[in-house]
C-alpha cells in the first residue's frame, strides 16, 4: 500500500468527520491520525457515515472486541442497507486494521458518496471565498481611517 494512499484516505477522513455535520455524537474521538488504527472500534466509522448520511447511527459504547465488532457490523449493514456492493469485507476485517480491506471500504464509501463530497467541497470553496471577500472589504475600508491617525 502506497504512503500516499494512506495519507489521502485520512486526510478525507479527518476534514469530513471533522468539518462535518452536528449528528457526530461526542463518543467518536473525530480524529483519525492512524486510518487502520482509529476506525478499528468503528466509532469513526459510524460518525462518517452519519456526516455523509445525515441520518444518525446507533452504536456500543464499550470498549471490548465485541462492542467493536458491533460498531464495524453496524456501519457494513447501514452501507448494504443503503444498496452498496460490499465484496469480501467483514466486520472483523476492519476491528484488525486490515490495511487492504479498510481502504477497500473506504474507497467504496467515496465512490457512492461522491456526489455529496463535490457538493461539500463547492459549498466549502464559496464560504472561503466570502469570507475571504468580506475580510477584504473590511481591510480596504479601514485603509482611510488609518491615514487619519
Amino acid at each position: 500500500m502506497s504512503d500516499i494512499n494512506f495519507s489521502t484516505y485520512t486526510l478525507l477522513h479527518v476534514c469530513i468527520v471533522t468539518n462535518g455535520s452536528p449528528c457526530c455524537p461526542p463518543v467518536a474521538s473525530r480524529r483519525v491520525d492512524d486510518l487502520f488504527e482509529d476506525l478499528r472500534d468503528g466509532h469513526n466509522l459510524l460518525s462518517l457515515l452519519e456526516v455523509l448520511s445525515g441520518e444518525h447511527l446507533p452504536r456500543e459504547k464499550g470498549k471490548m472486541r465485541f462492542h467493536m465488532l458491533q460498531n464495524a457490523q453496524m456501519a457494513l449493514d447501514f452501507l448494504r442497507y443503503k444498496k452498496i456492493k460490499l465484496v469480501n469485507i467483514r466486520a472483523e476485517d476492519i476491528v484488525d486494521g486490515n490495511p487492504k480491506l479498510t481502504l477497500g471500504l473506504i474507497w467504496t464509501i467515496i465512490l457512492h458518496f461522491q456526489e455529496w463530497l463535490l457538493f461539500k467541497s463547492d459549498y466549502l470553496h464559496r464560504s472561503i471565498s466570502n469570507i475571504s471577500h468580506a475580510y477584504n472589504s473590511t481591510i480596504l475600508a479601514d485603509e482611510p481611517l488609518l491615514k487619519l491617525r
